[in-house]
């Protein structure tokens, strides 16, 4: 208060302009103090909202249920939108409701986004993806993970007016050909991480001549032709997840695979039963590079495959063989590894492995099918 009895804001004795103020807020590394920060006064409020970069609005299947209607549920974004000002990342993750129209009428605050994440999106089609095109010239990173509705048509949308993209993630979008995928090569070409895992209409084709930026690709349960998988060889792919491939007619073989690539360090092909050692000693000459490896499930390796292991990937540090029976026989081989520090095998396997010939600089670990997992570097940023 004042003599006048007059409540003062922040700063009024000694006004500071509000540079110094946004300054301070950088400072804070602690959520608490920033969150109190807020609780200071009215312009500290302000200089937190304009702050603050990322935002979610993603709503859980139960939250959904008891909306209270999508004209409640449009007012309470607007007014978020309104208040985060500043943000470059926002998230409608979940909002199964989300339509094009709805979308429509948040368009004006998407102008500054480098993110969106549309995922579970599923009533949003190819005419919201076009709205969102023509607000969000910025956008590096789009996630449109399980958007059943977008097409080839949309991806060509947002690839021309979105140049700038270097995350993709179109993840169990079915309606996705090679055709998308030409769109997104021909318009994109800084393109650093791509994810069309489970986007069974992909067959590989779309990757020819993919720019060098691209550095990781997540690819599952894809019905790829493997001849045409060496198609992104010339990239600069470092990180590659084959994992559970559905070749359906497409035979997988070594010709495909041996031009995956002499950068790749992390490769994922878990549950591809059909490798055999032809496969493996192709990729173990062709990509010295790789340092993780995963070849759970490939039960058709035998000791051919161990032994070009230890002969060629002399930069692998961690080797995943859980339910490879003929691991044990070939483990001699793999230890030839000279960077190898973990193995990581069956709980019930570990009792047989002959522990006083083997590296005790590697540690070998039991794990449970549930524990299955191999770095994962889709998280790029952009």
């Amino acid at each position: 208060m004042d003599s006048s009895g007059k409540k003062q804001s922040c700063g009024s004795r000694q006004p500071l302009p509000d540079d110094c103020f946004y300054l301070i807020f950088e400072k804070l590394d602690n959520k608490n103090d920033r969150d109190s920060f807020g609780l200071t006064c009215h312009k500290f409020l302000d200089i937190q909202n304009s702050c603050s970069k990322h935002l979610a609005l993603s709503w859980s299947s139960h939250q959904q249920d008891y909306a209270c209607g999508t004209d409640y549920e449009d007012s309470y974004i607007l007014k978020l939108l309104n208040r985060f000002n500043h943000i470059e990342s926002l998230s409608f993750s979940n909002l199964v409701k989300l339509s094009d129209s709805r979308l429509t009428k948040f368009k004006k605050h998407l102008c500054s986004l480098h993110s969106l994440d549309l995922s579970y999106c599923t009533n949003v089609t190819d005419t919201g993806l076009a709205s969102v095109a023509s607000n969000c010239r910025s956008l590096s990173v789009i996630i449109l993970y399980r958007c059943f509705n977008i097409t080839d048509n949309g991806l060509k949308i947002i690839t021309k007016s979105c140049k700038n993209l270097k995350k993709v993630d179109i993840g169990g979008s079915s309606r996705i050909t090679d055709s998308g995928i030409k769109h997104l090569n021909r318009n994109c070409r800084r393109l650093r991480a791509l994810r069309v895992s489970n986007c069974d209409k992909v067959r590989g084709v779309g990757f020819q001549g993919f720019s060098k930026t691209l550095a990781s690709l997540e690819a599952s349960s894809c019905t790829f032709d493997f001849t045409d998988v060496n198609a992104i060889s010339k990239s600069g792919l470092k990180y590659l997840n084959l994992s559970f491939p559905n070749l359906g007619k497409h035979k997988l073989g070594a010709e495909g695979l041996g031009g995956l690539g002499a950068n790749v360090k992390i490769l994922d092909f878990s549950h591809s039963s059909q490798v055999d050692d032809d496969d493996i000693v192709k990729i173990s000459i062709g990509c010295p590079l790789l340092q993780e490896w995963n070849l759970s499930y490939c039960d058709k390796i035998e000791l051919r495959g161990w032994d070009s292991i230890g002969s060629y990937c002399q930069n692998l540090k961690i080797l995943h063989v859980f339910k490879c029976p003929s691991f044990l026989n070939g483990l001699i081989d793999v230890s030839r590894c000279i960077s190898l520090s973990v193995i990581y095998i069956k709980k019930c396997d570990l009792p047989m492995i002959p522990i006083d010939t083997m590296r005790h600089d590697v540690e070998i670990i039991g794990v449970d099918e549930a524990r299955q997992r191999i770095t994962n570097i889709w998280c790029f940023k952009p």
